[in-house]
């Protein structure tokens, strides 16, 4: 069929992929949404009064870090395979930050 409408049209004339652009877009924010994160979490890294809040200042560090690298890797078709690890290991240290 696709190939039945492009003898019939020139291909500039086809209809453009909004679905994936828009999916491309919708991606890159939630990157952005993540790194932003990952940056709060550096600034309690760094600036941290108790060593918990050090912990969870890392925790959030490796949490939404992994995230946005993460999810930037699947904008561009590939896969990281060692982001869950990372993700999971950094909301165990933010709970454990909570606890004590």
């Amino acid at each position: 069929m696709l190939r039945r409408i492009t003898t019939i049209l020139p291909l500039t004339m086809l209809p453009p992929n909004d679905h994936h652009d828009r999916r491309r877009t919708g991606l890159f924010l939630l990157a952005a949404a993540c790194a932003f994160l990952a940056g709060q979490g550096l600034f309690l890294l760094f600036n941290g009064d108790t060593g918990m809040e050090i912990v969870r200042g890392g925790g959030e560090v490796l949490l939404w870090g992994c995230a946005a690298a993460a999810v930037l890797a699947r904008v561009h078709g590939h896969a990281l395979p060692g982001a869950r690890l990372g993700i999971w290991t950094g909301a165990g240290l933010v709970v454990a930050s909570w606890l004590y």
